[in-house]
């Protein structure tokens, strides 16, 4: 998702809901990273980020 800021630009915020498989538990993340991240980079620390806690 993104948010624009009163300056009239726009901010990537990415977020994720993980179940936790404990009842109706679960998590969320959210990452919104510096505005001066291109959308790749932002895009590979959010691939980081999920593939560390993905189930293997």
């Amino acid at each position: 998702m993104n948010y624009k800021l009163e300056d009239g630009s726009r901010r990537l915020i990415y977020s994720a809901y993980i179940a936790t498989r404990i009842e109706t538990n679960c998590i969320f993340l959210s990452n919104n990273p510096p505005s001066d991240f291109t959308k790749e980079q932002t895009a590979k620390v959010w691939d980081k980020i999920i593939d560390s806690i993905a189930m293997k």
